[in-house]
């Protein structure tokens, strides 16, 4: 039997009888329901981003900005929320935070730019940068007021919603004056008005920390000692800084300790507040069985009234990397009494933060019973005047004698 040829069809080589046949006949016809010979070795598709990158036009009357294009880069993920519970003085209020916030590689919209630069954008254009909370992830935002700080740079948050108002700027800009304060409060850098919904937008840095809140129950005893006695020393740094008269700097109506159908006066004087006080302790006598009601009148304007940010509550510090206390949340700030900054701080720190209220309590100087009746118009102002809550006076009242004696 003689052996095939070599190239010939009667080939029964593999590969060389398949070369002949291909070169000859060409290349067999495939069905249409077969897939491609290179399907499977295909690499898969790029996932498509979850927001394609975009370039805003500034007008063309807009000469002080070049260039005249702002880009925003592509977001990859959707909005990630994270609900934080345990929230406020009764411990039944909670807020929302986007966590892709908390991503320091995250591709913030104004990532790229410096602060001039976003200092220098149209506040047209900026606002509707700034209000995107698709592109823009929200750090915080509050159900109850409706406000929303957003990061648009690692470096820099936004602050914006229907309760933000100018005081809290003002507060915080008269805050950078004072030298032994400022290390302790964020900086502004700018504020605009959003045409579209009206809100005020405030513009300041971003503070790479935890919020005391979340982190309380987590670090050791000797690390709650050492934050409440930065706390209380940064209090007593803060009364530190007199004014000559009461509430907010500026043109603004008083927010704290005020009643929405008792609206406070303006550029009020030391007896002004202490007649608005004693008219809101009347309406809280009102609202209160008589066994509860307070016997007393609220008589301030002797004494001094001092920086406050009336509204300390756990959610108000935060801590940062180097373990330093920042304090934000500066809406309610201005001058007040002293027994105002600790009335409202007993009224809204939580049950189980009594540790750090009562170090607040105790080693900070003030007029007792003074402090009792702001304490009972605060409960009144937040929708509970007869303090059913619990925690509070009736239960430091047991508490505070003895330490005295000691």
């Amino acid at each position: 039997m003689e052996s095939p040829r070599v190239g010939s069809i009667l080939n029964l080589h593999p590969i060389s009888g398949r070369r002949h046949r291909v070169h000859r006949y060409g290349r067999p016809r495939r069905a249409r329901s077969l897939p491609p010979p290179n399907r499977m070795f295909r690499r898969p598709p790029r996932p498509m981003p979850f927001l394609l990158p975009i370039q805003l036009q500034l007008p063309d009357t807009w000469r002080l900005w070049k260039p005249a294009v702002v880009h925003c880069p592509a977001v990859k993920s959707p909005p990630r929320w994270r609900p934080c519970p345990n929230y406020g003085p009764g411990e039944n209020k909670f807020r929302l935070c986007d966590t892709r916030s908390l991503d320091d590689k995250f591709p913030f919209p104004l990532k790229g730019y410096c602060r001039w630069e976003i200092e220098s954008m149209p506040d047209q254009l900026l606002a509707q940068i700034i209000t995107d909370w698709r592109r823009t992830p929200a750090l915080s935002f509050r159900p109850d007021t409706r406000n929303v700080i957003s990061r648009i740079t690692p470096n820099l948050v936004a602050k914006w919603g229907p309760n933000v108002c100018q005081a809290e700027a003002d507060i915080m800009w008269i805050i950078e004056s004072k030298w032994r304060v400022k290390t302790h409060v964020p900086i502004v850098h700018k504020i605009l008005r959003d045409e579209v919904t009206g809100y005020l937008i405030i513009i300041m840095d971003y503070i790479h920390g935890s919020n005391l809140i979340d982190i309380w129950h987590h670090i050791s005893p000797a690390r709650q000692h050492k934050l409440t006695t930065d706390i209380v020393e940064l209090i007593r740094t803060m009364q530190t800084n007199t004014a000559r008269y009461p509430g907010p700097v500026g043109m603004n109506r008083m927010r704290a300790l005020a009643h929405e159908s008792h609206v406070a006066p303006v550029c009020m004087s030391g007896k002004d507040y202490d007649g608005y006080m004693n008219t809101m302790l009347n309406i809280t006598n009102c609202r209160r069985p008589h066994s509860l009601r307070v016997q007393g009148f609220v008589r301030t304007h002797l004494g001094k009234f001092v920086l406050a940010n009336m509204k300390l509550d756990p959610s108000s510090f935060i801590v940062d990397n180097k373990g330093n206390i920042w304090i934000v949340g500066w809406g309610n700030g201005g001058f007040y009494p002293p027994e105002s900054e600790l009335a409202v701080a007993e009224h809204l720190m939580p049950s189980r933060f009594n540790p750090l209220k009562w170090e607040i309590l105790l080693k900070i100087p003030h007029n007792w019973p003074q402090r009792q009746y702001l304490r009972a118009i605060a409960a009144m102002v937040d929708g509970d005047p007869q303090e059913k809550r619990g925690s509070g006076f009736s239960r430091l009242a047991n508490y505070l004698p003895e330490k005295k004696k000691m």
